[in-house]
């Protein structure tokens, strides 16, 4: 399966008092990933679930519909307890947000 997003982020709508805290937001997402590769290793579907429940929710507050996207996909196929649909969507996933913390993250 090869994962193709649908969206694009739009942080640039956001309204400045929420806009502030993009960085922010981004270094937890950057922390919370490291967990999420742990979470794939040990093949921990419960917490690959939580962790994108958690991430969908927030994604949507701060505009980043790819970000969204791309759990959401994750999420369903955790769901279902199905590692081996996960499994491709992760480099796709990777990319994605090391461009992410390249263009927030000093």
């Amino acid at each position: 399966m090869t994962f193709k997003f649908t969206t694009t982020d739009d942080v640039s709508s956001l309204h400045e008092s929420i806009a502030k805290f993009v960085p922010r937001y981004i270094e937890n997402r950057k922390n919370d990933y490291q967990e999420f590769l742990g979470y794939i290793e040990s093949e921990d579907m419960q917490s690959i679930r939580d962790y994108c429940h958690k991430v969908v929710g927030t994604a949507k507050s701060y505009h980043f519909h790819q970000l969204e996207e791309i759990t959401k996909a994750i999420q369903k196929h955790a769901r279902e307890q199905d590692l081996d649909s996960i499994r491709p969507i992760l480099p796709h996933y990777d990319v994605y947000m090391r461009e992410l913390f390249e263009k927030y993250l000093p």
